[in-house]
């Protein structure tokens, strides 16, 4: 997956997934999509949805799945800063 971080103090991050690709956000962080692109909500045990519900995280995660190559834009919704981060060869974009 290839990506690009772009915008100022409100920033966006564009990821270009090649088919057969997923990536996996909390709901509600996708702003843009090209047409390709499948959406699956997906809820977990009520165990882990409550854990995420009091660290103040969404109850629900979304995966997105190219069927064909095309790109998907995450944004900021307040202010900040998108880094990247390598952890064992696997890209994490994290919000500051």
């Amino acid at each position: 997956m290839k990506y690009k971080i772009f915008g100022g103090n409100l920033p966006a991050v564009s990821c270009h997934l090649k088919a057969g690709e997923t990536i996996k956000c909390t709901a509600g962080a996708m702003a843009w999509m090209e047409p390709g692109m499948e959406m699956q909500t997906e809820s977990d045990s009520f165990k882990k949805m409550m854990g995420r519900f009091f660290s103040g995280d969404s109850l629900m995660h979304t995966h997105f799945t190219a069927a064909s190559d095309g790109a998907i834009t995450f944004s900021a919704n307040y202010p900040g800063e998108i880094i990247a981060l390598e952890l064992d060869g696997n890209t994490v974009i994290a919000r500051q």
